[in-house]
């Protein structure tokens, strides 16, 4: 259907172009009236080769992100607004127009941001960040030396994961002796209740002047560094507070106490 349309504009436009080559020249004694009709002819001319060409290259750019989708289906996924449509969200998401209309959200005008996503968006809703963004969020908690050894969770809601408390010790069993004891495994449960770790900061005018992908670079990495710096002092924080005797609800953690040594 995309390939028809546009074989249909390109013959739209030669026939725009046809007509306006076939204008004939006013005279220099022309009169106003000649005049003001051969203007309104001449707008009417630009105005509708510039909807063609406009329309011509939106579907020549939805024809090369298909083909891009096709090529590597790994790295696009459908995505569906509130209306059904299906969008596919790397290249929705990483678009010029979905960036800029971002920046200008965080500005505090998401209008053009919600537009973009569907007409009946609700304000104050959630709407994805672009994919750049997001990456620069992964790569703050990713290269942090102590966040990159937490392990993580995505459960929605209170999780409440099991430890052991004690155990036995496995032992030998020699062939044809009796079987040993059954472990005795005493378990605790401890319960993870989620947190938001949120920053906010004042920006400048300059900032407010940068470019839209430099002006969410900026952003992304001031409060990626902070969200992801107060994250590791709060994990530092937690298992300094641990016991050092496992309780039903909460894990112990073992403290070493050493004079500092060279060796």
């Amino acid at each position: 259907m995309k390939e028809k349309r546009l074989a249909e504009i390109t013959a739209e436009l030669a026939e725009i172009e046809s007509r306006a080559n076939g204008l004939e020249p006013l005279a220099e004694t022309a009169e106003q009236a000649a005049i003001d009709e051969r203007s309104k002819v001449l707008a009417e001319i630009k105005e509708s080769r510039e909807k063609l060409l406009a329309e011509k290259e939106q579907i020549e750019a939805e024809i090369r992100a298909a083909k891009e989708v096709e090529q590597h289906p790994e790295s696009a996924k459908e995505i569906k607004n509130e209306r059904g449509e299906k969008k596919m969200e790397k290249e929705f998401r990483n678009s010029p127009e979905y960036i800029a209309a971002y920046a200008k959200a965080i500005k505090g005008d998401d209008t053009d941001l919600r537009s973009l996503l569907t007409e009946n968006a609700p304000t104050g809703g959630q709407v994805p960040i672009p994919t750049f963004a997001e990456e620069r969020i992964r790569t703050a908690w990713e290269t942090d030396e102590i966040l990159n050894r937490v392990g993580k969770t995505y459960v929605k809601g209170n999780a409440k994961i099991g430890f052991e408390i004690s155990g036995s010790d496995a032992v030998i069993h020699v062939e044809g002796t009796d079987a040993p004891d059954e472990e005795t495994l005493e378990l605790g449960v401890v319960e993870l209740i989620p947190q938001s770790i949120k920053k906010w900061i004042t920006i400048s005018d300059e900032v407010l002047d940068m470019k839209d992908e430099e002006f969410i670079d900026y952003i992304y990495d001031e409060l990626g560094h902070k969200i992801a710096k107060a994250a590791a002092d709060i994990v530092v924080a937690k298992i300094k507070a641990l016991p050092q005797t496992s309780s039903a609800t909460t894990p112990a953690a073992a403290k070493i106490t050493e004079a500092p040594s060279a060796i």
